[in-house]
Formats: C-alpha cells, structure tokens, sequence
C-alpha cells in the first residue's frame, strides 16, 4: 500500500519538525517569542493560494476563520514557550493527548459527533497516558511546564473545530487564508507589546543582522519540511483511507518519542532528555497509551 508508505514517512517528517522545534527554540535562537514571530510571519506565504479559490465568503465567515488564526496563534504561544523549558517528547505526546480529548468533545457537542465504548476506553487511555508522559516520577512531582501544554492542547483542538465550522460557510482556500491572516495579525499584535518585542528583537543587535537572516531561513527550512509533510498526507488521503490515515497521527508520537532519545545524545544542553531508566520506562508507557487511545477514539 503506497498511500500507507507514505502517510508514514509523512508522519516521520512531522515527528522531526517538532524536535528541530525545540532544537531551534533553545539552541540557535534561544527565544520562543522570536520563533512565534517567525512562525507566524511565514504564514502570509499562504497568500500563495490565492489563484486557487481564494473569495470572498461573507463578513462571518470570514471573522470565523480569522479567529481559528487568533486562537491557533495563542495555541503556538504556549507551546513553544513549554518548548524552551521541557522536552519535546513531553510536550508533543502530552499536546497531542489533550488535543484529542477536547476535539473529541468539542466535536461531540458542536459538530453531532457521538461516543461509542471504544472512544469512551481511548479517552481513559489518553488521560493516564497524559499523566505517564507529565508526571517526573523520579522527582515525584509534573514537569514545570505542563499547564502550558494543557492550555497548548485546548486552544489547538478549539481552532480546529472552528476551523472546520468555517469550512462549511466556504472554500479550504478561502478558510484557510484567512485563517493565517488571522495569525499575522496577532504576530503584528504582540509586537506592540514592549516586553514581548525585546525577547523577540533585543533593542540592541548591531552586527546580528546575519544571524536574524540566518534564523529566519532555519525556521523557514523547518516550516517547508513540515509543508511537504502535509502535502504527502493529503496526497495519501487522496488515493488512501482516510480513517486509518487519521488514526496513523499516534504513530508521529512515537517517533518524536524516538527521536527525542536519539538527538539528545547529540543535542544534549537543547534536548536535555533525561536518560534516567524511570524516566525512559514512564515516558514510554506513556507514549503507549496516547497511541493506543488515539487509535481507539478515531473508530467510527
């Protein structure tokens, strides 16, 4: 199966984004509020699109999708400011559990989706999953940042619903342009704010007009590989099943899992991905269940 191949590999490419992510954020650019600009200032290349559909779908459907940005940005905030002081593993399983729940729900009660026993079991699985991958065991205590990756996962699962509501009203073209207009501007917002701006652009950076280019080009790389990642899913929902597509999205967790161990031997002051033997064995356990509980609320 073809399509199969490549949702995998596609999943994979995702994985190694998030972990260039948190590589980037507290290595070569030592600053999430740089990132999110950067990230969200990226987002215009949406405007690409244009030719392909973009119209004009009426002021409510359009404020619909600009708000799916506004929150999706709110959603990019918290999570890469838990990046810069927990690992990637921690921070990507755990955002993907919450995602799942909330969507599930949110799904439930604003889109006609229901419950079966087998969503109901998957829920219980993400939740004691969540608290494997977040509770530090060796410490006895949740690692620092995880109420921000909690928010992370809401807000994530919000934009998504809202998202797919303004879908409904309008072209994918026209939605999700929109959408990253959305994002944009609360990039262009947040610069307002004199305390955001200088831990995103030092007042003071004579000589470092390269480096700003050079940042900007590693992000740029990071985003286009995470562009091609999407491209090949679609192409392979085109000629495949949607159903075990969507269901194959645990399958990125374990591999930024995997990945996360591997690098932080390489990356050890960015990663800093504790090898300690309860700490791998909690993390996979945890890992496991988000897997496994993924699976199980995406049958229908």
């Amino acid at each position: 199966m073809c399509w199969l191949s490549l949702a995998i590999f596609a999943y994979f490419l995702l994985a190694f984004e998030s972990v260039a992510n948190k590589v980037l954020i507290t290595g070569k650019i030592k600053s999430w509020q740089r990132y999110l600009f950067y990230v969200s200032f990226l987002s215009l290349f949406s405007l690409l699109l244009a030719p392909f559909g973009l119209t004009w779908p009426g002021l409510g459907a359009f404020l619909t999708s600009f708000f799916a940005g506004v929150v999706f940005f709110g959603y990019l905030g918290f999570l890469f400011s838990a990046l810069s002081h927990s690992t990637a593993s921690r921070v990507f399983v755990l955002t993907g559990a919450v995602s799942a729940i909330v969507t599930l729900l949110l799904s439930s009660l604003f889109l006609g989706d229901t419950f079966n026993a087998a969503k109901i079991f998957g829920i219980f699985m993400l939740v004691f999953g969540g608290f494997f991958i977040s509770f530090k065991f060796y410490k006895k205590r949740f690692f620092s940042s995880y109420k921000k990756v909690i928010l992370a996962g809401i807000l994530y699962a919000v934009a998504l619903v809202v998202l797919k509501h303004s879908f409904d009203s309008q072209n994918f073209v026209s939605g999700y342009i929109y959408s990253r207009l959305g994002i944009v501007a609360m990039a262009g917002l947040s610069m307002t704010i004199p305390s955001f701006r200088r831990k995103a652009f030092p007042l003071f950076r004579a000589g470092k007009r390269s480096d700003d280019v050079s940042q900007f080009a590693l992000v740029a790389a990071v985003k286009s590989l995470a562009g091609v990642a999407t491209a090949l899913l679609n192409y392979a929902i085109a000629i495949g099943s949607v159903a075990i597509i969507s269901a194959l999205v645990s399958v990125q967790y374990l591999f930024v899992f995997v990945l996360s161990i591997i690098f932080g031997f390489l990356f050890q002051d960015m990663l800093r991905e504790n090898m300690n033997r309860t700490n791998v064995l909690t993390k996979a356990l945890g890992v496991v269940l988000i897997v496994a509980g993924i699976f199980l609320i995406m049958i229908k």
